[in-house]
């Protein structure tokens, strides 16, 4: 049984109905509705909503433009407009596709599968591998195919959803309906709010198991900061720690598309030192994984969610 979710409202009085109340209704309510129709239709929908989108939400993904200035000073700003308008392009895509996702009757197809053989390897390793990721557009659609595909994977989320600032008519219910469909969205999970996470993850590694983390996800009691795409930010560093104790690799992964072609790239494993003190061990070699992932974005700007629209 769901445990209803409740809202802090800012303190700040809001109006009754906002322009987000309008979407949020349409999307969680009407958008279920669009998810049963066949898939030519539904397909039909996507560029309609692309261009809807891109018009709505101008002044809202101007924020991306600000944060590609800062990662891309070198880059004229006409093709930094580009980039924005692929990234909303790619944001309407993974809400679609969520939507898909959440009823679980359409299967991702999956056009790419760069560095099967590096999971494979790792797996008969038979020590468990660590997926190490960031908030790609077609993350949850890739983890899809993986399950599929015969590769489970435990995945490491942030117990706290993203803040809905609505109106106040049906903030509660929106906000309730909206823990929901995020949940229906992941298959196996464990929260960053729970004590014995730690444990979980070990024991499905040492089951041969596949556990993703993605770096840019959380906050955690061990984070150093360091430059990443022209500003510096946390990275937590308990995948160095999983990695050490269960004895596993870590593999990078990237990918794009979304439920109609996706692409999947998985990289080598991660030159680890494992003489190293535990300490030392993750303040090696974060800096070295956190230069992987930067390079994932600067190829593909638009893949990685710079912000939540």
């Amino acid at each position: 049984m769901t445990t209803p979710v409740r809202a802090v409202l800012p303190s700040r009085p809001l109006p009754w109905i906002t322009a987000k109340t309008v979407l949020l209704l349409f999307y969680l309510y009407g958008g279920r509705l669009l998810s049963r129709l066949p898939p030519g239709l539904f397909n039909r929908v996507r560029p309609v909503a692309d261009v809807a989108f891109q018009i709505l939400s101008s002044h809202r993904t101007n924020a991306i433009v600000e944060e590609l200035t800062v990662a891309f000073p070198e880059v004229p700003r006409s093709k930094l407009l580009a980039v924005r308008r692929e990234f909303a392009s790619a944001s309407v895509r993974r809400a679609l596709d969520d939507l898909l996702l959440e009823r679980g009757r359409d299967k991702p197809n999956c056009t790419a599968f760069v560095g099967r053989e590096h999971l494979d390897e790792a797996l008969a390793a038979g020590r468990g591998v660590l997926l190490a990721g960031l908030h790609w557009q077609a993350g949850r659609v890739a983890r899809r195919y993986l399950r599929n595909a015969g590769y489970p994977i435990l995945s490491m989320r942030m117990e706290r959803l993203p803040r809905l600032v609505t109106g106040r008519l049906g903030h509660d219910a929106l906000v309730t309906r909206y823990a929901d469909f995020f949940r229906g969205l992941h298959d196996d999970e464990v929260f960053n709010t729970d004590r014995d996470r730690s444990l979980k993850m070990l024991a499905r590694l040492r089951s041969n198991g596949i556990v993703s983390i993605l770096m840019d996800g959380f906050v955690s009691e061990h984070c150093t900061d360091l430059p990443f795409m022209g500003r510096i930010r946390p990275f937590p560093a308990g995948i160095f720690y999983l990695a050490r104790a269960a004895g596993c690799p870590i593999l990078p992964i990237f990918s794009r598309g979304g439920m109609q072609a996706v692409e999947i790239e998985i990289g080598r494993p991660v030159p680890l030192d494992r003489s190293l003190p535990a300490e030392q061990f993750w303040r090696v070699h974060l800096p070295a994984l956190v230069t992987i992932l930067e390079n994932q974005v600067r190829a593909h700007p638009e893949e990685w969610t710079w912000t939540r629209l």
